[in-house]
């Protein structure tokens, strides 16, 4: 039922955090992931959740495609570098560097708003 695809959803975004973490060594990443993830957490009420997600989603739609397809790709879907690398036709670095660039991006916007 819906509380099993809502803690599926939980562990997915657990793990994609863990993900960019163990990546971005940042203290002002990390605080800022941590406030956001305890946000989301107390945000118990359904309409909370929503909110929240609506935000996630005006957020992203932000982004230049290139960068959002990146974002949905890896932190979404839960492609690899090297699979968007050859899917996208950009090289590794390319792609770990527009993904740090995303992100900054996204923390700036959420910032802002």
């Amino acid at each position: 039922g819906e509380p099993a695809v809502e803690t599926w959803i939980a562990r997915k975004t657990a793990s994609a955090v863990r993900r960019v973490f163990r990546r971005q060594n940042t203290r002002r990443s990390l605080k800022h992931e941590l406030q956001l993830a305890l946000q989301l957490r107390a945000a118990g009420a359904p309409e909370a959740r929503l909110d929240a997600r609506g935000r996630l989603h005006r957020l992203l739609g932000h982004l230049p495609e290139d960068l959002r397809r990146l974002v949905v790709l890896y932190h979404h879907e839960g492609w690899t570098h090297q699979e968007i690398s050859a899917d996208v036709g950009i090289s590794l670095s390319t792609v770990s560097k527009q993904l740090a660039l995303a992100r900054r991006m996204l923390r700036d916007l959420a910032e802002r708003t």
